[in-house]
């Protein structure tokens, strides 16, 4: 459990560097606020969806995916939304955390829903071999 949730903040964090790396997003006083917040964020995503697993047992991605797993997206819709409005800002270090924040949402959400599920149904399918 702690595994999956830490490879989730893990490979959304780096995800999120490597993509503001890509678009040479640089880190200002402002924006490197970002990171914190970042891993703050996943931590909860990740949680919560490990949460419900425990709760609704093995077997029960889909079950997972349609009731928290939206839930986690719809919530992070909204924070998106949010960060994007800061992207039309005149302010240079406004706009660039609304970027670097957007982009670490995203990345967060993408491998607490794809990468953190993969991993919890790759440990059910080997644990059943053994």
């Amino acid at each position: 459990g702690v595994l999956a949730v830490s490879m989730s903040v893990i490979f959304g964090t780096l995800w999120m560097i490597g993509v503001a790396a890509v678009l040479d997003l640089k880190l200002n006083f402002l924006n490197f606020v970002v990171i914190p917040i970042t891993l703050g964020i996943a931590v909860d995503y990740g949680a919560n969806l490990f949460t419900r697993y425990r709760t609704e047992g093995p077997g029960r991605i889909q079950a997972l995916l349609r009731s928290t797993g939206g839930a986690v997206v719809l919530s992070s819709s909204t924070t998106i939304f949010g960060y994007a409005t800061l992207i039309t800002s005149t302010n240079l270090a406004l706009r660039s955390f609304g970027i670097l924040a957007d982009i670490g949402e995203i990345t967060t959400l993408i491998t607490a829903e794809v990468v953190m599920t993969a991993l919890l149904v790759w440990h059910e399918r080997s644990g059943r071999r053994s």
